[in-house]
């Protein structure tokens, strides 16, 4: 055999080993892609909704003791309590969706426009558009739509519960959506 034969052979196995190899290694990286958006948009979610639940379980307590002081206070030191505790109340002072001044825990205790509205401005800064647009953006089907908020309060524990559907970045084997529900439960600081 001459060299010139055995080299157009190793390049003709080169080849085909490329053909084969490539191709899965294409799919792996776009398999581990997608689960890094995957993860990062269920870390996203979760932060938000966690410091909503967190945030949200303060309402009564700054209700309730604002209306403790202002009652036995004077004018002016009533005044001054309001002041301060709407001032840790709300960490973004242009925002009114960081605090809520409705005791909704004590006759709505299923209602999640409170919940909804802390999520979006802990996920976006207050706004439902920007909330969309963002949820949108990591694959949640129907951006803040597609999620369904349920509240629901029980001897002064509060559990949030909301449930999407998360689009796959790379759909190649037509799996659809992951169906995610996440849980979180707080305790309501009431007296």
């Amino acid at each position: 055999m001459d060299t010139d034969t055995v080299t157009k052979n190793e390049h003709g196995t080169l080849t085909l080993e490329m053909s084969i190899v490539l191709p899965i290694f294409i799919f792996m990286f776009l398999f581990i892609f997608g689960m890094f958006n995957i993860i990062i948009a269920q870390n996203m979610i979760t932060h938000a909704l966690v410091q909503s639940t967190m945030s949200v379980s303060l309402d009564p307590f700054l209700l309730e003791r604002s209306e403790l002081i202002g009652e036995t206070a004077t004018e002016i030191s009533s005044g001054l309590s309001d002041v301060l505790l709407q001032f840790i109340a709300i960490p973004s002072r242009d925002s009114e969706y960081f605090a809520s001044n409705s005791d909704w825990y004590k006759f709505y205790p299923d209602d999640t426009k409170v919940i909804k509205e802390r999520f979006c401005a802990y996920f976006a800064g207050g706004s439902e558009r920007d909330a969309d647009t963002k949820l949108s953006d990591l694959g949640i089907e129907n951006g803040i739509d597609g999620i369904d908020f349920t509240v629901n309060v029980s001897n002064k524990i509060m559990s949030a519960t909301i449930e999407y559907e998360l689009n796959l970045p790379f759909n190649f084997f037509e799996v659809g959506k992951i169906p995610i529900k996440q849980t979180i439960k707080q305790r309501l600081w009431l007296k």
